[in-house]
C-alpha cells in the first residue's frame, strides 16, 4: 500500500509556496519552477493539495509571461472544471475572472469563457452561483458586442436544457447580463426570453428570474425597457409558490428604481402584506419602508401607511424580528417623506419600537434619534423624544453608543431650554470607565458642535470644562481628540472663560510631566491652523519654541515633527524663532550623537587604602 501523501505549505510575507512531499519518499523537486511544481500538484490524489493550486491560480498567472499563460494554465482550466471535489470547482469559479483580465491586458486570443460555460452546467448548486458571478464579472472586460456574442449564447444553451436547475441558471444569468449588453440586445432579453421563462412549468425558473429581476434593475435600464418590466413583477407577485411570490416582492425596490411611476406597485406590495405566506408577508413588511421612500409623499394614504405602522403590534407567528428591526431602520427615510405634519399616524409605532424587547431594534433608533428629531422640529422632539433620548442613554451600552455618537445633533434639534436641561449628560459621558474610553473619545470629538449651540454660561460651565477634563485624559486618542477643539474653543468664547482656557492651555508647556508638555507641542500644531497668526504669536510662539532645549528627548522629538510639518506658505515658516528652534533641536540631536558614539568610560574610582593595624 503507499504511503499517504502530505502537503507542505511554506507562508511567507507575500505568498504561498506549495511543496508536495509524500511520506514515501518522493516528493516534488524543490528546484522546479513554481511553473512546474504547478502542473505536478495540480493533478495530485489528495483533494487539499489541488484545491490550494487553484486557490493561488491567479497569483500564478500574474507572474507568468502571457504566452506561459496561454500554453501552459489555460489547457489545465478544463480539466480543474471537472474535478471531483466541488471545493475545487467553487475556487476555479473566484480564479477565472482574475485569469481573464490577464488575457484581455496581453491581448491574448484565448478565453475562459468554455471553462465558465463547463462550470455553469455543473451538478452542484454553489458551482453553478459561482460560475454566475464569475461570467458576470468576465463580462465587465469585454464589449457589449462580444457579450451578446459569447455570453449570452451560453445562457440561451442552458434555458434550452431540459433539467430544471440548469433553465433556472440560464434565466439567471440572461437577465444579469441584461445590463452589460447595449439597449438594443437589452431589449431583445426581455422581449424574446421573459415571456417563455415566465410560463416555465417549473418553479425553480420562475424564481431564477424573480431573484435576477433586481440585478437587472440595476444597470438603470434605458425607460423603453424598464417599462417591460412592473408586468413581470405583478405576474411574479401571483405566482401559487410562495417563494417565487417573496423573490418578486424583494425585488421591486431595484425594479422601482428604474421607473417614473413607482406608484404602479402599490397595489402589489398591498397584497404581499396580507399573503396567505408567512413569509412573503414578512418579506414585504421587510422592505415596505424603502418603498414608502421612494414613492411621493401625496402617493402615501392612511391605509397604505398603516401597513407600515402596524409592523410592530403584529402579534411574534405573524411577524419575526428582522421585519421590527427592518421599520425601525427605515423610519427616518419614512417620517422624512411623509412630514412631521403626520406624526400622529406614526407615534404609535415609534414607541412601541422604542420599547421592543430586542435591544437591536432598539439600538438603530438610537443611533437614528437626531434624523427624526430634525424632521419633527423642537416642539414636537422636545415633547416626545427628549424623553427616549434619556431613556436611550441609560439602555445597555449598545444602545447607549448611537446616543453618544450623535449627541450634539440631537441637542441641536431641541429648543435652547430642553439643550440646557440634558446639558450635565456631557458630564456623565466624561466619566465614562476605562471600558468605554471611545465615549470620551466621541464626546470631544463634538466639543465644536455643542460650543455653537449653547449659552455663554453653559459653554464655560460645561464644553470648556469638559475640554480641559479631556485634554488630560488617560488615554491617548481622547487626548488628541480633545486638543483639536481648544482652537475652535478660544475663538468662540471671551472673557473669562477665554482666560481660563488660555490659562490652562499655556500651564501645559511648564507641566512637570513630560507627556502634558509633549501635548502642548500638538496643541500648538493644532492652534497653528485655527486661530489668527497674530494671536498664536503673541500666546504660543514662545512657550512652543522654549520646549526645544526640553530636557526630556521625547518632548523634543514631538516639537520636532511639529515644526518640521509647518507648510511652506504658513507664516510662521521663515518665523526666527522657528528656525532659531530648529537649529537647537538639529544641536541637541548632534549631541546625543556624539554621546552614544563615545567609548563607555573605564576609569575606576579610587578605592582607599587598607590600613594595616598594628598590635600595641
Amino acid at each position: 500500500m503507499a504511503a499517504p501523501s502530505v502537503l507542505s505549505v511554506v507562508v511567507t510575507s507575500d505568498q504561498v509556496t506549495l511543496t508536495g512531499v509524500q511520506d514515501d519518499g518522493q516528493s516534488v523537486d524543490p528546484s522546479l519552477s513554481e511553473l512546474d511544481r504547478f502542473d505536478a500538484l495540480v493533478q495530485s490524489e489528495i483533494d487539499a493539495q489541488r484545491l490550494l493550486c487553484v486557490r493561488r491560480l491567479a497569483h500564478l498567472s500574474a507572474s507568468l509571461p502571457p504566452p506561459d499563460l496561454t500554453a501552459r494554465i489555460i489547457p489545465r482550466l478544463g480539466r480543474i472544471a471537472c474535478d471531483p471535489e466541488s471545493s475545487v470547482r467553487v475556487s476555479l469559479c473566484t480564479e477565472l475572472p482574475h485569469l481573464q483580465r490577464l488575457l484581455v491586458l496581453s491581448s491574448a486570443s484565448a478565453s475562459c469563457i468554455p471553462t465558465v460555460s463547463t462550470l455553469l452546467a455543473d451538478t452542484d448548486v454553489d458551482v453553478r452561483q459561482g460560475a454566475i458571478d464569475a461570467a458576470l464579472l468576465i463580462s465587465q472586460y469585454l464589449s457589449d458586442r462580444e457579450c451578446w456574442r459569447e455570453l449570452v449564447p451560453v445562457a440561451r444553451a442552458l434555458i434550452a436544457q431540459t433539467a430544471d436547475d440548469l433553465r433556472a441558471t440560464g434565466a439567471q444569468l440572461v437577465l444579469r447580463l441584461a445590463r452589460w449588453v447595449a439597449p438594443g440586445d437589452a431589449r431583445a432579453i426581455f422581449t424574446d426570453l421573459l415571456p417563455s421563462l415566465l410560463a416555465d412549468a417549473s418553479f425553480r425558473v420562475r424564481k431564477g428570474v424573480a431573484v435576477a429581476l433586481a440585478d437587472a434593475a440595476a444597470g438603470r435600464l434605458p425607460t423603453d425597457t424598464a417599462n417591460l418590466l412592473p408586468p413581470v413583477v405583478e405576474a411574479l407577485a401571483k405566482d401559487p409558490i410562495w417563494s417565487v411570490r417573496q423573490a418578486a416582492i424583494q425585488a421591486i425596490n431595484a425594479v422601482a428604481d428604474c421607473l417614473v411611476d413607482r406608484a404602479i406597485f402599490i397595489p402589489v406590495m398591498v397584497r404581499a402584506c396580507d399573503d396567505a405566506s408567512r413569509w412573503v408577508r414578512n418579506q414585504a413588511h421587510l422592505s415596505l419602508g424603502q418603498f414608502l421612500y421612494r414613492l411621493p409623499a401625496e402617493a402615501i394614504d392612511a391605509d397604505l401607511l398603516s401597513l407600515y405602522t402596524r409592523i410592530p403590534t403584529l402579534p411574534h407567528d405573524a411577524s419575526d424580528n428582522d421585519a421590527n428591526f427592518a421599520c425601525a431602520f427605515d423610519f427616518p427615510a419614512v417620517i422624512a417623506r411623509i412630514g412631521s405634519g403626520r406624526w400622529p399616524e406614526v407615534s404609535v409605532a415609534y414607541l412601541s419600537l422604542c420599547h421592543d424587547p430586542k435591544f437591536k431594534v432598539r439600538r438603530t433608533l438610537a443611533y437614528s434619534l437626531h434624523a427624526v428629531a430634525r424632521v419633527l422640529g423642537p416642539e414636537l422632539t422636545d415633547a416626545v423624544l427628549a424623553e427616549y433620548f434619556g431613556l436611550f442613554f441609560k439602555d445597555l451600552e449598545e444602545v447607549r453608543a448611537g446616543i453618544v455618537a450623535t449627541v450634539a445633533d440631537v441637542l441641536r434639534a431641541m429648543s435652547p431650554q430642553a439643550r440646557l436641561r440634558h446639558v450635565d449628560m456631557l458630564w456623565e459621558i466624561q466619566r465614562e470607565t476605562n471600558h468605554n474610553w471611545r465615549f470620551r473619545w466621541q464626546l470631544a470629538g463634538q466639543l465644536v458642535d455643542l460650543s455653537s449651540m449653547l449659552t455663554s454660561d453653559a459653554l464655560y460651565t460645561t464644553v470648556i470644562a469638559l475640554a480641559l477634563q479631556l485634554l488630560h485624559d488617560r488615554v491617548a486618542a481622547v487626548r488628541k481628540a480633545a486638543l483639536q477643539a481648544v482652537g475652535p474653543l478660544l475663538m468662540q468664547c471671551s472673557g473669562e472663560a477665554y482666560d481660563e482656557l488660555l490659562s490652562d492651555c499655556l500651564a501645559l508647556a511648564s507641566a512637570s510631566a513630560c507627556h502634558d508638555r509633549q501635548l502642548f507641542a500638538l496643541l500648538c500644531q493644532s492652534l497653528l491652523g485655527t486661530i489668527p497668526p497674530m494671536r498664536f504669536r503673541l500666546h504660543f510662539l514662545a512657550p512652543m519654541t522654549a520646549l526645544a532645549s526640553d530636557r526630556v528627548i521625547n518632548v523634543r522629538r514631538t516639537l520636532e515633527r511639529v515644526l518640521n510639518d509647518i507648510p511652506r506658505e504658513s507664516p510662521f515658516y521663515s518665523d526666527p524663532a522657528i528656525v532659531s528652534a530648529k537649529a537647537l533641536l538639529r544641536e541637541a540631536d548632534q549631541q546625543v550623537a556624539i554621546r552614544k558614539a563615545a567609548p563607555p568610560s573605564h576609569t575606576a574610582a579610587p578605592v582607599p587604602a587598607i590600613q594595616s593595624a598594628t598590635a600595641t
